[in-house]
This record gives C-alpha cells, structure tokens and sequence, in this order.
C-alpha cells in the first residue's frame, strides 16, 4: 500500500477514473482477467527490484502526470526477436496501456515494412510496396553499420518503388497521426520522397542530423502513399530504415522492434542504433532479447559475454536516454533441439535468469520473471498442451502471447498503485 499512500497523483487519478465511469475499485478496473490455467503460478507475476527502483520511481511519477492532468508522454521501446517481432505479444501491451486511462492514445509506435523481407510481421497495420527492394538484417553476416532501430534496412534504386501505409488493419480509426517521419536516406542530398494523402501531395524535408524526411499533415489520417519517382537518375539508392507516425496528442507510445533469430550482439552490431533511438528517446525500455543467446548445448552459455552484451547495450541506451526505466524479461522456458525429432528442455533458462537478476542489480533495473510464472523448467510442454505454446515449444500461440501481454500489464499496473 506503500505507493498509494505516498503517491497523491496516483490516488487522484484512480478516484477521477472512478468518478467519471462510476468504477468500483481501481485494480479491478484497471486489470485484465486472466484465464486460470494450474501450471501458472500467478503469485509471482510482479515486478521484482534486485536493486534500486529509482529508475521505475521516475517512470512512475510521469504516469502520475499523464493520468491525472493530461500531461506529457511516455515513451515505450520494446526489443527483442521473434517474440518481439510477430508483435503479438507487444500489441498486447501497447493495447492495454493505450486504454490504461482516458485520452491515452498517442502514438502507435515504430513501423517497418516486414513483407519486403518476406517474413512475419505485425498484423495490426499494414504496408504494401511496389518496386524492387533489398532487405537487411542484423542477423546477417553483412556490415550492420546502416543498421538502426528496427534492426532491418531496406534499399532501392527502382523509380517504381512505392509504399502505402494503413495504420488500423483491424480497428477502424483507433491510431491517427499528422506528422510522419521517414526514417532513411539517399545517395542523392537533393531527393525527397513523395507523399500523398488522400490524393493531395504534402511536401516533406530531409533532416541530415536525423537522417530522416519529416513531413507535416494538413490533418489526422491513418493512411498515406509514398512514391520513389526521383530514382531514375543514375545510380541513386534510397535507404528505409523505419516509418515512424507522430500526432500532437498525449499518452502512453509503445514502440516494439524484434528481429526473428536476433540476440543481443544482433542489436550491437546497428551502427545506427543510437542515432535513430534518439528519435522515440524511450521512458522505459523492456528488454526481451536473450532466448537465441541461450539457444546452445547445456555448459556452452557464456554468462559473463552475455552480461557483458548487456551492459555495452544499455550503456548504448543510456546516452540517449539517462536514467530511463529499464525492465527486463527473463527467458521463456523452452526446449533445445537436438535433433530433427529430439527436443529437450533447455538447462539454460536457470542461468539466463540469473543473469538477468545480476544484470537489473547492477544497473538499477526491474526484472518480471517470465521463466518463473510460466512454472520453470519443463513448463512450456504445459503451455504448449493447453494451446498456449507452438509444437516447437519456443514460441507462444497467439493466445499464449496475449496472455503473457496481459500479465506483464497486470503486473506494471499492480507495482504502479501498490509498491
């Protein structure tokens, strides 16, 4: 009860919440229902300090403002690799905070055009192309130097290329924006990419200390088209590293950026990782990158690389953002391959999340230990009998992935009112 008592904000925006909507009682408001499945152990879905929570206080303290007066935003990035990327259990999440309180929209985050690369991407939004495009990412062998935020790059030279974004596949209107950014360059300093609106061209300019075409929007839209055509001149290249959609609104922004196969020396090797972190400058970054770094024979994890990854990665983050809150996401517990028809538990999960648990002590960190909810080791062979979990038994169905976006949210909820 120690949050509730000391934070005055957080006890007006509960009350104003009830108020308005005639809401009985705060957690039951704010929480999700979770099915009840007997090997989840629902005791432990917190959030855990190792340390000092200093950084989750501040994050904490700006949720104050938004909840209560309507003031300022908050920044989510979420990063990771499969997990990340299908963004189910993301979207989840993104879902859950945007209707955390009223008028919590914002912005929808961080976009990448995941079909160019011919694999899997959120199915919340939509990007259709046209043209010829070579994709990157920083699972590759290739110089990762062009590489930023998203982990993918995609290049063009074809005066055909074209994208047309639709921000609301599913929900008609929910994300709006009027100003967006592309995130990218061209070899040619002069070339500016043309975007469309409904039919009418809105003129955009190049940011050469971004590195990105921002372009203003005569009013809200979910929807633009964005033409190459200044790329039949000779030997001119185009590089799209993310769409990023802004509007003037308030609230809570959750950005998700997963690679399949990424770990964390895959995020290492963005050259412009930093460069284009400054532009969603996170309030709170979760980590959910470690599953591939485990994906090894019992005895071959290396958990001094491993934190030392870390800790290059944060220190990364951490010119860009000082002192944002930094959560991060214990291993699922998973079975290692080792055959085509053998699969065993993976050993590591034990050693990944104590890992975790030294790394979050160091830095100041929280931890919600995904491994230990989920049952520990052997679990997922549960999960994945009662529809939760793939046959590969690594990945969540996706109702496996809104669950487990559902109780991180319950457990963010929960530390936020009651810590």
């Amino acid at each position: 009860m120690d949050k509730l008592k000391s934070s005055l904000y957080g006890i007006l925006s509960i009350a104003l919440c009830a108020a308005l909507y005639c809401i009985p009682c705060p957690a039951q408001t704010l929480l999700r229902q979770l099915p009840q499945h007997p090997f989840i152990d629902y005791g432990k879905n917190r959030i855990v300090y190792p340390g000092d929570s200093a950084r989750m206080e501040r994050l904490y303290n700006k949720l104050d403002s938004l909840m209560v007066f309507g003031q300022g935003d908050i920044s989510v990035l979420h990063i990771g690799g499969s997990h990340v990327q299908a963004d189910v259990f993301s979207n989840r999440m993104r879902m859950n905070l945007a209707t955390l309180g009223p008028g919590n929209g914002a912005e929808r985050g961080v976009l990448f055009p995941y079909r160019m690369a011919r694999t899997n991407g959120p199915g919340s939004y939509r990007i259709a192309y046209t043209g010829q495009w070579e994709t990157r990412k920083n699972v590759g062998r290739e110089d990762g130097c062009a590489l930023g935020l998203t982990g993918y790059i995609a290049t063009t030279d074809d005066p055909l290329a074209s994208l047309s974004v639709k921000l609301n596949k599913d929900i008609a209107g929910f994300w709006q924006f009027n100003t967006l950014r592309i995130v990218g360059s061209c070899t040619d300093s002069a070339f500016v990419p043309q975007l469309t609106v409904e039919g009418e061209h809105v003129g955009g300019e190049y940011l050469p200390s971004e590195e990105c075409y921002i372009y203003h929007l005569p009013a809200y839209t979910d929807s633009v088209h964005i033409e190459f055509q200044g790329l039949k001149k000779e030997s001119v290249t185009f590089r799209l590293s993310a769409l990023i959609p802004e509007n003037d609104l308030t609230g809570i922004t959750y950005h998700s950026v997963g690679v399949n196969g990424a770990a964390v020396p895959s995020w290492l090797r963005c050259g412009n990782f930093e460069k284009e972190l400054n532009l969603v400058k996170p309030d709170l970054v979760i980590f959910g990158i470690g599953i591939n770094d485990a994906n090894v024979p019992y005895g071959q994890f290396d958990t001094t690389a491993f934190k030392n990854n870390y800790n290059d990665l944060i220190e990364r983050i951490e010119r860009v953002s000082p002192g944002c809150a930094l959560l991060f996401i214990t291993n699922n517990d998973c079975c290692y391959r080792v055959s085509h028809r053998s699969r065993i538990p993976n050993k590591n999960g034990p050693l990944v999340e104590k890992a975790f648990f030294s790394i979050a002590r160091e830095h100041g960190g929280a931890v919600w230990n995904m491994f230990d909810i989920m049952g520990g080791l052997g679990s997922m062979s549960l999960w994945q009998k009662a529809g939760l979990a793939r046959p590969d038994k690594v990945h969540f169905t996706p109702e496996g992935y809104e669950l487990l976006g559902d109780m991180l949210y319950n457990a963010i909820v929960l530390d936020y009112l009651y810590k």
